[in-house]
């Protein structure tokens, strides 16, 4: 009897070890494979019908051009979940900023109305800000939520927290963040802010990281993509120094980023985790072999992951009540501020209060590098393109107007439509200093640096 209770046993531990060996085998074929797409799709070129291009770039381009003459359906598809989502959530007694970025929305919700009603009033046809931020933020969107289907491989598999354990020593003591920030650094600077809120906040649901954390990756690398460098690079007939420009930009975002979060009031924000869920920070272990270590680390988050393709097509499903929001908040606060700015010089005069920085560093075109600098506080492309192409500027200013707008980060429009949509929730007055901070920042280090290399 007990030789046949010793055998049951002895059985039972086989089958569990060869159901773990099992378990831990199709981790390792996870964790590497979505490593490899992720990595592949986000940031090796590939040569696509005849050009050098990122896979997503390829894809996304694809995408939203075929969808391009939709944008009007599919903001009136996004409008009926915004106008629910206001209801239920008694939008009247939140913040006032966000009041105020609700309103927006609604003044969105009731121009898409209009112009299906063919009644969109001469006033917005004049001027064409609800067709630019209709056409900009159609656009935009439908990148969005194409990039979230393919986003999972990139940061759901345990890619992040492996090479966190090589980031950890770098990260912990310039940014304060844990190692597993390091993806996301790269590619919400590479890709744009909201795939960088997006992959903050899903690490901040999910108890990853806590709430300073979510804070500093949103305000301090969620920038405007590899793409917009491009664009004002081209623009500025400065193409051949795409390496050089865009090494420094980088460079010097990690630098502004690594005072800011050191000052007030990043400082002083709160290292509590969201609400509901279990924390589960990131370990420390000294010594060892790091690449070991990585490889286990990296493995235990793959065993508590689904198939590569039902965590892309659930993650996506999942993103799309938030880009439909971005998408709605986007253009109304692309159409509520750029008409503050068309009518009224409220962000000339916000520019003037960096004359004496700009003075200080040296720069010429101190008027127009102001303006811009205002403008900025809106719209960083607009700002950027509107300095670069200025006639008879200076070759520093030239230089500066390249990447300002990259380095401040925050701005007044879709980046707080974006923003607001998380649940990384931060004051506004918080965002109008950490503006202020990483804009005297951007001036000082930025400008020094196109008087460098003009």
């Amino acid at each position: 009897m007990e030789n046949r209770d010793q055998v049951a046993i002895e059985s039972t531990t086989a089958q569990k070890e060869r159901k773990a060996s099992a378990t831990r085998t199709i981790a390792t074929i996870r964790f590497f494979a979505a490593a490899i797409i992720g990595i592949v799709v986000f940031f090796v070129k590939l040569p696509i019908q005849g050009a050098m291009i990122l896979p997503i770039d390829w894809l996304t381009g694809k995408i939203s051009g075929a969808l391009a003459p939709y944008v009007l359906p599919i903001g009136l598809i996004c409008s009926v979940y915004v106008l629910y989502k206001l209801y239920i959530t008694k939008f009247w007694k939140g913040r006032p900023f966000e009041i105020v970025l609700n309103l927006m929305s609604l003044m969105a919700v009731f121009l898409f109305i209009l112009h299906a009603l063919g009644r969109v009033p001469q006033f917005f046809v004049d001027n064409g800000v609800y067709h630019n931020a209709l056409n900009t933020l159609g656009k935009f969107s439908i990148t969005i939520a194409t990039i979230m289907f393919f986003l999972p491989p990139l940061i759901t598999f345990g890619l992040p927290e492996a090479l966190g354990v090589f980031a950890r020593p770098i990260t912990r003591p310039l940014f304060k963040l844990p190692g597993k920030s390091a993806v996301i650094i790269v590619s919400a600077f590479m890709g744009n802010f909201t795939v960088g809120h997006m992959q903050a906040n899903e690490l901040y649901t999910k108890g990853k990281i806590n709430y300073k954390e979510a804070v500093i990756i949103a305000t301090g690398f969620c920038t405007s993509s590899v793409g917009l460098i491009m664009s004002v690079l081209a623009a500025a007939g400065q193409m051949s120094r795409f390496t050089l420009i865009f090494v420094l930009l980088f460079v010097c975002t990690l630098a502004i980023t690594c005072i800011t979060v050191h000052i007030y009031p990043l400082n002083k924000y709160p290292t509590t985790y969201f609400e509901g869920v279990s924390p589960a920070p990131e370990e420390y272990e000294k010594g060892g072999n790091m690449f070991r270590l990585a490889y286990e680390t990296g493995l235990e988050v793959a065993e508590n992951t689904d198939s590569i393709i039902k965590e892309c097509v659930l993650f996506g499903i999942k993103s799309l009540p938030v880009v439909a929001n971005i998408y709605v908040c986007g253009i109304g606060a692309m159409i509520g501020f750029g008409l503050i700015n068309m009518y009224t010089p409220i962000f000339t005069w916000i520019g003037m209060i960096f004359y004496p920085l700009i003075k200080l560093v040296g720069l010429q075109d101190v008027g127009v590098i102001a303006s811009s600098i205002g403008v900025n506080a809106v719209d960083n492309v607009t700002s950027q393109l509107m300095l670069v192409t200025t006639p008879g500027i200076a070759p520093s200013s030239l230089i500066f107007g390249c990447g300002f707008g990259i380095m401040t980060i925050i701005f007044f429009g879709a980046y707080l439509a974006s923003l607001y949509s998380t649940e990384i929730k931060i004051k506004f007055l918080d965002l109008v200093l950490i503006w202020f901070e990483r804009t005297c920042l951007t001036v000082l280090i930025w400008g020094f640096i196109a008087r460098l290399i003009a």
